[in-house]
């Protein structure tokens, strides 16, 4: 057990332990003078025991001496550290209690005020562990965040480009839509117009009808007069037989208005809803009618130059009164066939009606289609403008996310920076798994370069690209605090190069997470000196263990500088 052991020991008396080892130490020297003066001074043998007797009462007395003068020296340095961890430290001696008194006392509250350091600064080192996971968790949610808000901005931008194409799609649908309500009055009023003509065609076809009938009134009374004018219609067998090329002519004639009237039906149903054959078959009809009116007007007038020979010849008419019935039963044939006409045409005339109708309510149809298609094309703008908000809405989330990524860097780079503060404690933690990289308070000269963008460079750079200078004062491998005197901006990426002893380290890139003027700090030209913490996001295998062995050596020095190496 050692001397230091025996004046503070826990378990005993320290008051009591000065007092002993003092009169201990002076029974010693005592005796050791009495010895040495014995044997320097030749003292008889009566005067022995009083030379003895007497060195040990000054020994004893010189023990008395010594331990007065020791008990006042630890008292004073108990009362010295006590009174420091009160003014600076800030614990207060009167919260603490003992029962014991004297210098046991003092020791007493002296261990139980370190004890509440070492707990206080476990429980700091602790929380700033915990503090670093944390740090880090948040800085990757952050960066998954960034990236899936990203990944909605691009699928929103997609949602809209499809909107967009859409409201083009039903842009170029109204327009169509416009082009085929268009068509479709268009068409309704021709119809209308057609509709018009077919009844003015069947008034047309009755008229002709009733004056066939009359025809063929006339007729029956020729015949009651060919019966009777028999006899005198011999010498006019030539005129007869121009009356029968004539008959010839009208009959074809009749033949060929039936036909041009079944045409006209034929070209009436396969036009369907225009109907424009029917009107070349009209022109037709009317073409005929012009020459059958031109025939019945040479048949009038050979009428005329028969009636005046008929007079004398009654009883020759007789022979022509089958080719009269022939002729009866054409005129009946062609009432007919105008029968049938005015049937068809009045049939035409509602499936035009019909068509009319139709495409009146299709005219209407498509009109409220473009009125719909219009509404959804102003709904689709609409949605394409919300979705175009909800993206710069999303964007903006994305810089915030940044931020919170770089306050989530700068958390843990400041939780290093603190961790650091407690290198010098060779204590354990229970529940810290990992002591996080340590920094080393040094000044080591460093020149850096400001980038563009926060994506990675080639390291490949000449010294003459670093043309900013500062100072590391702080080191890890997860950052620096950096001095200098340069004009710098907060969120800036750096990249630096700098030596440590023999190794040169250049192309670690980092992030200036917060910058601050140096307090009452001035460069050589005078003007103000800004600390930035730096926090790296490219740093290599190599380069990591170049700086955690050169932290770990200079933390190794400071604590030998200090003698608390282990």
């Amino acid at each position: 057990m050692g001397l230091s052991s025996v004046l503070i020991n826990k378990k005993s008396d320290p008051h009591k332990n000065i007092w002993v080892t003092s009169f201990v130490i002076g029974a010693i020297a005592g005796a050791a003078f009495a010895g040495m003066g014995i044997a320097l001074f030749g003292v008889g043998a009566k005067s022995k025991l009083n030379f003895i007797l007497a060195s040990l009462g000054v020994g004893a007395s010189m023990g008395g001496v010594i331990g007065w003068f020791g008990r006042e020296i630890v008292l004073g340095l108990i009362t010295l550290v006590l009174t420091e961890l009160e003014d600076k430290v800030g614990l207060q001696r009167l919260a603490f209690t003992s029962t014991k008194s004297g210098l046991s006392r003092d020791l007493d509250i002296f261990d139980q005020m370190f004890n509440l350091v070492v707990s206080i600064l476990k429980r700091v080192l602790l929380i700033s562990f915990r503090l670093e996971e944390a740090s880090g968790d948040l800085d990757r949610t952050a960066q998954v965040s960034s990236q899936v808000i990203k990944e909605i901005v691009e699928k929103v931008e997609q949602v809209n480009k499809n909107a967009v194409d859409n409201a083009a799609n039903l842009r170029e649908t109204i327009s169509s839509l416009e082009s085929s309500f268009s068509i479709t009055k268009d068409i309704s009023s021709k119809l209308v117009i057609a509709r018009e003509d077919s009844q003015g065609v069947a008034q047309i076809a009755q008229g002709t009808q009733s004056s066939v009938k009359e025809a063929v009134t006339k007729m029956v009374k020729i015949k009651e007069l060919t019966e009777g004018s028999a006899k005198l219609v011999n010498d006019l067998n030539d005129r007869s037989k121009q009356i029968g090329a004539i008959l010839t002519e009208i009959a074809n004639i009749a033949e060929k208005t039936n036909l041009l009237a079944l045409n006209a039906a034929i070209e009436a149903a396969r036009a369907g809803e225009q109907g424009r054959g029917f009107a070349v078959v009209a022109e037709e009809v009317r073409k005929l009618a012009r020459g059958s009116a031109e025939s019945s007007k040479k048949i009038n007038n050979l009428i005329n130059d028969i009636l005046q020979k008929t007079e004398n010849a009654a009883e020759m008419m007789r022979s022509n009164t089958s080719k009269v019935y022939e002729g009866m039963d054409v005129v009946n044939a062609v009432n007919a066939g105008l029968g049938k006409m005015v049937e068809t045409a009045l049939t035409l005339n509602e499936i035009i009606k019909d068509i009319s109708t139709s495409a009146q309510q299709q005219s209407e149809t498509s009109d409220q289609m473009y009125q719909k298609v219009n509404t959804i094309s102003k709904i689709t703008d609409q949605i394409s403008l919300q979705i175009q908000n909800v993206a710069n809405a999303a964007l903006g989330k994305t810089v915030i996310v940044d931020q919170t990524s770089s306050s989530a860097k700068e958390l843990r780079t400041l939780s290093d920076i603190f961790q650091n503060a407690l290198v010098p404690f060779k204590f354990k933690v229970e529940g810290a798994s990992k002591r996080a990289f340590v920094r080393t308070e040094a000044r080591i000269p460093c020149k850096f370069k400001v980038l563009l963008s926060g994506e990675l460079v080639d390291s490949n750079l000449t010294s003459g690209d670093f043309e900013m200078r500062g100072v590391i004062t702080n080191l890890s491998a997860g950052g620096c605090v950096v001095e200098t005197g340069q004009d710098l901006e907060q969120g800036k990426y750096v990249i630096f190069s700098f030596q440590l002893s023999n190794q040169f380290v250049q192309g670690i890139q980092g992030r200036l997470v917060r910058l601050k003027k140096a307090a009452g700090e001035t460069d050589v030209m005078g003007k103000d000196t800004y600390e930035g913490v730096i926090s790296f996001n490219n740093v290599s295998r190599e380069h990591e263990k170049v700086i955690v062995d050169y932290v770990l050596n200079a933390q190794k020095q400071f604590e030998q500088a200090l003698g608390i190496e282990g």
